[in-house]
């Protein structure tokens, strides 16, 4: 209940404060895939015009016990590192935050239960209208996260999505 009620808050606070902000100091998103926590929302505070912070908030899976599944990240988005994209359309960002669960089973007590992963990666962006307007995105994620209990690393790749406000 309370995963939903900061989902919505986030929402809520974003699309008011995009709706007034003409400088784009702050927006908000929503989307899947490692920018977002899974399927979320973010809220992004823009430094300059060409980098910012953002916190997200997301579930990356559904259960019975949906507080296990969700969560929070931080990311340091940047853009302008190619000289000829004037438009500001490429981005890279630096993520570390919940990346996803795993399910543990114990034989002996007949139980099944989720474990929340923790992990840190890098990811691109291709912002349509630019970075810093309103607009679509797709990108690629790569990360490293604790993927069992017995400290083995696992990397990830994955495409996300989303639409900033």
């Amino acid at each position: 209940m309370l995963s939903r009620a900061l989902l919505t808050a986030t929402l809520i606070l974003g699309f008011s404060f995009s709706a007034q902000a003409q400088d784009r100091t702050f927006d908000v998103g929503v989307g899947v895939g490692l920018p977002y926590t899974g399927v979320g929302a973010s809220g992004r505070y823009y430094l300059n015009d060409t980098s910012a912070l953002q916190i997200s908030y997301g579930c990356v899976g559904w259960s019975n016990t949906i507080s296990n599944l969700c969560g929070m990240g931080a990311s340091y988005e940047f853009t302008g590192f190619h000289p000829n994209d004037v438009d500001n359309r490429h981005a890279i960002g630096l993520y570390a935050g919940l990346a996803g669960s795993k399910l543990l089973v114990n034989y002996e007590a007949n139980e099944r239960y989720f474990r929340s992963v923790y992990g840190a990666g890098t990811y691109y962006n291709f912002y349509r209208n630019g970075f810093g307007n309103r607009g679509f995105h797709i990108g690629a994620s790569t990360w490293i996260a604790n993927e069992t209990y017995h400290n083995k690393r696992a990397l990830k790749l994955a495409i996300h999505l989303g639409y900033r406000f």
